[in-house]
C-alpha cells in the first residue's frame, strides 16, 4: 500500500480539504485558515467560504448567519494575534434584526460552540500536517537541486 499525497485527496470530506489547503499554503497562518474553514464546513454543512464563527453570551447562546456587508453590521479591525499574523481579525457589532431563517437550529453553545473546539482542533491539525508535508517535499526537492548543482560543479573536466 502506497501513501496518499494531499493532491490525491478528494474535496468530499472537510478533513481532506483541510489537509489539501494546508499543503497548498505557503505559511502556517494560511494553513490555519484552511483548517478553520474546513472545520466550519464540517460543523455547518453548506457554509460559504470565508465564514467565521462568532459568539456572545449576552442574551443567550444562539448562532446566526449574518452577511458582513448587510446594513447594521459593523466590523472593527483588531490587531492580529501572535499565532496567525496573516489572518485578519475583527470585532463584529450587530445593530440589526436577524430574520428567524438566519438562526441556526438548536442551542448555540451545545450544538456549535462546544463541539467546534474539538472539530477545529482536528481540522487545524490536519491542515498543519499538510503544511508540514509540503515543507518536507519542498525541502527534498531543494536538496535534490542543490545536490545536482554540487555534482555538476564538482565533476572534473578532462
Amino acid at each position: 500500500m502506497r501513501p496518499v499525497l494531499p493532491a490525491e485527496l478528494s474535496d468530499d470530506l472537510p478533513i481532506d480539504r483541510a489537509v489539501r489547503g494546508g499543503h497548498a499554503a505557503d505559511r502556517l497562518g494560511y494553513a490555519f485558515a484552511a483548517g478553520y474553514g474546513a472545520a466550519l464546513s464540517a460543523l455547518v454543512p453548506g457554509v460559504p467560504p470565508h465564514t467565521s464563527l462568532c459568539a456572545t453570551e449576552e442574551g443567550g447562546a444562539q448562532v446566526v448567519k449574518v452577511d458582513p456587508r448587510a446594513p447594521g453590521v459593523t466590523l472593527t479591525e483588531m490587531p492580529p494575534p501572535p499565532f496567525a499574523l496573516e489572518i485578519g481579525h475583527a470585532e463584529v457589532r450587530l445593530d440589526t434584526m436577524v430574520s428567524p431563517e438566519a438562526v441556526l437550529p438548536g442551542d448555540g453553545y451545545d450544538a456549535y460552540l462546544k463541539p467546534f473546539r474539538t472539530v477545529e482542533d482536528v481540522h487545524v491539525h490536519g491542515a498543519r500536517l499538510g503544511w508540514m508535508l509540503g515543507l518536507e517535499i519542498a525541502g527534498k526537492a531543494r536538496a535534490a537541486r542543490l545536490d545536482a548543482a554540487w555534482r555538476a560543479a564538482s565533476t572534473p573536466v578532462l
